[in-house]
């Protein structure tokens, strides 16, 4: 019995005690299971004395303190019909604002100054920001016998900074008077007296830390270009080759009243900016940084020459040491070879998924031998070690349950380009990247499980592809996979911008699957994952389907033509699907769905058993073959349609009138993403011109897809209903995305 539950009884005589103890402590007993209660009761006290104050109350006390303040949430927000607590990624300050309740008087002392509104976009939104007073862009015309002549009358064309910033949330350009609203939804003013605009950026800056940078390949002379034979003195920031821009490492403002600069958000570098400003942007702690060969210290800053290489050409001016660094297509020119190049930059991107520098709890998986459980065996590849080495070593031990863990940021060849394992019968390999660590693996994985075996995934980076099968193929292999936070992607599935013609798009998922999954029978977890196509090969006949989760992911065949999720030659792939929160960019042919939840199919998608299982609140083209659609688009939109069209004629509409309506709803409830190609900073992110019946079309009016945890529209709608409390009086204020 623990001190507490005997202080209860310690209250007692000693006489009583001591018959108590004769008797066998029967009342000990009972006097503890009171003692337990009381407990309960004082910590209830201690919870509502906590529950006085916003920094220790609970989350739903939150909008009660609001009242005694006047904080009244926005109608999207109020209206909301749940808070799924058991899901962390939902508990932010869109749906309980803490720190804006908390801020509330604060904010209201500071009522109509400029630097409150990015203050503002922040604590709620949880965006940086940046506020404009447009009346101080607007052009003026003055006379001739006017004394002061301002400078916001005519463009001064050699100022370059300002002509590259032109039409950008740092422009400082005069320009003729805006008539339209800041808010209007269909066509947006901004250069106008009475204008105050928030730009916000949703897009976050991710560190990559001191990983070797990737030779460029050189296929063929260009015009001013080095030969090709000495092209391994070209670089790229990004492991994969892609022309990725280097973001900026936002650095803290001065002061309270600071307006934000470019150096204070997380924005793209430009060209001009990087050479005006070298010194802020370059250096280790800063927004990127260079080492050559097996150089302690960085290079030195006068080494560094900014320059445009859309060509892979600059004028070295007869200085061999000197480096030539493009930050806009993240693009590196050496003019002498170096043995090796390592870099520490930021890239952009919207959410906290595919692998990254970020903060990803560690998974703890706990491994069984019989009935009895076993701790993991850790092989941890340190920075002085080889990944295959640690694979040797775990082969050669054979453990039934281990765990490799890389501790280093950086990427990987495999010898010969594939990586052969083999996870015996009840056997646990899990392959998992240390928190804030980013590793690259070029290279395809080539698994084989036998029943009972678990394979896990975890933080990694594959430039290739992960072949999983069964031990046998007469049968399916009961073995289950799971993929978190990992990027597998080959390149040709990656490379959207030189996809196949239409008539051969559809070879791709026999042609180069990122994810091969041969005679595996029990189940497959592909969860906050960015992974190319995916084929199924199973026994349709003597085994049981596949089932395939998948959470915060995104599954991209390439193109819109080719099948995301399917088997060879075609066919239906021999699984059972269950996806929630995704977007898929392809096709997808399965035996069954028996859940779809907030998640955008951009193409057809084929069900053999159509009467098993439900898809909700999702977009699915209407020509697919799909089990029972609840609440999906374009179906509900489509019904109003025909609703309206009824009201509107005032008699049934003939059938030639409803295919018409329909057409011209499926053609304007499309998915549009501002960019589909792996690798952007905006890759996935729905543009401003989605239809908002996928913007707000999720089950608690978020948007579909993937990033639906990321809650846009309710911090859009938190933020505008807070704006026109803060803003001057007799001025408009408008938030403009940014990013």
């Amino acid at each position: 019995m623990s001190e507490a539950d005997d202080r209860v009884y310690a209250l007692l005589p000693v006489v009583h005690r001591q018959r108590d103890e004769e008797a066998g402590q029967p009342l000990k007993a009972l006097l503890s299971v009171i003692a337990d209660q009381i407990g309960i009761v004082e910590h209830d006290i201690e919870r509502l004395y906590e529950n006085w104050f916003i920094e220790t109350c609970d989350d739903w006390v939150v909008p009660y303190l609001g009242d005694l303040v006047g904080y009244r949430p926005a109608p999207e927000i109020r209206e909301r019909g749940f808070v799924d607590y058991e899901r962390p990624s939902t508990q932010d300050t869109v749906f309980v604002s803490r720190r804006e309740v908390a801020n509330t008087l604060r904010y209201r002392r500071r009522k109509g100054s400029l630097a409150l509104l990015e203050l503002l976009a922040n604590d709620i939104a949880g965006w940086p920001a940046r506020a404009v007073e447009f009346y101080r862009l607007v052009a003026g015309s003055y006379g001739l016998k006017h004394r002061v002549m301002y400078s916001n009358y005519l463009v001064d064309l050699r100022l370059g900074g300002d002509v590259d910033r032109l039409n950008t949330p740092f422009d400082e350009t005069p320009h003729t008077v805006d008539v339209r609203r800041l808010g209007s939804p269909r066509s947006r003013g901004l250069y106008n007296p009475t204008h105050v605009g928030i730009f916000v950026w949703r897009l976050k800056a991710y560190s990559v830390s001191r990983t070797q940078a990737l030779v460029y390949p050189v296929t063929s002379v260009q015009a001013g270009a080095p030969d090709p034979k000495q092209g391994w003195y070209r670089f790229t920031f990004d492991a994969f080759g892609h022309d990725v821009p280097l973001y900026t490492l936002p650095v803290e403002e001065p002061a309270p009243t600071h307006i934000a600069d470019e150096i204070n958000l997380p924005v793209p570098i430009r060209r001009r900016a990087l050479r005006d400003r070298l010194a802020d942007y370059y250096g280790e702690g800063k927004s990127f940084c260079i080492w050559i060969d097996d150089a302690e210290e960085p290079l030195d800053l006068k080494d560094i020459v900014p320059t445009d290489l859309s060509s892979w050409s600059c004028s070295f001016k007869g200085n061999r040491s000197w480096v030539a660094v493009d930050p806009q297509l993240g693009r590196l020119l050496f003019a002498q070879p170096p043995k090796m190049v390592r870099v520490s930059y930021h890239y952009g991107f919207s959410a906290d998924i595919g692998g990254g520098e970020y903060d990803r709890p560690i998974m703890q998986v706990v491994g069984k031998t019989g009935t009895t459980e076993s701790s993991p065996s850790l092989y941890k590849v340190d920075p002085g070690q080889d990944l295959i080495t640690a694979f040797q070593n775990w082969e050669s031990d054979q453990p039934s349950h281990a765990v490799i863990e890389v501790v280093k940021s950086g990427w990987f060849d495999i010898p010969g380009g594939r990586v052969v394992l083999r996870l015996k019968a009840n056997q646990v390999l899990h392959l998992r990247a240390a928190n804030a660590v980013r590793p690259v693996i070029h290279g395809t994985f080539d698994v084989t499980v036998h029943s009972g075996s678990r394979l896990l995934l975890d933080g990694f980076l594959i430039d290739g592809s992960l072949v999983l099968k069964g031990a046998t193929e007469e049968q399916n292999t009961q073995a289950e996979i799971l993929l978190r936070h990992c990027t597998v992607m080959s390149r040709k599935s990656r490379d959207r911008e030189s996809a196949p013609s239409s008539q051969d798009v559809e070879d791709q998922v026999s042609s180069s699957p990122s994810l091969e999954l041969i005679a595996i029978g029990r189940k497959v977890v592909i969860e906050s994952s960015i992974v190319g196509p995916v084929c199924v090969s199973q026994h349709e006949v003597r085994t049981e389907p596949i089932q395939i989760a998948l959470v915060n992911s995104v599954i991209d065949s390439g193109s819109d033509g080719a099948t995301a999720v399917g088997a060879l030659n075609h066919e239906v792939a021999h699984a059972v699907l269950a996806i929630e929160r995704s977007t898929i960019l392809g096709q997808v042919r399965a035996h069954a769905i028996d859940a779809a939840l907030n998640t955008i199919f951009t193409s057809w998608v084929q069900v053999d058993r159509r009467q098993r299982g439900e898809m909700r609140f999702c977009y699915v083209p209407p020509e697919s073959r799909t089990p029972s659609r609840h609440q999906c688009q374009p179906d509900l939109a489509e019904q109003d349609a025909k609703m309206r069209l009824r009201v509107e004629l005032k008699r049934q509409p003939t059938r030639q009138e409803v295919d018409a309506a329909q057409r011209a709803v499926r053609s304007r409830i499309r998915p549009s993403f501002t960019s589909q190609q792996y690798g952007t900073a905006t890759y996935c992110q729905l543009s401003a011109s989605c239809p908002q019946e996928i913007v707000r079309g999720a089950d608690d009016e978020g948007e579909m897809g993937v990033f639906h945890d990321l809650h846009y529209p309710q911090r859009l709608a938190n933020l505008e209903a807070r704006l026109n409390e803060y803003i001057p009086a007799g001025m408009e204020s408008g938030i403009i995305v940014a990013s």
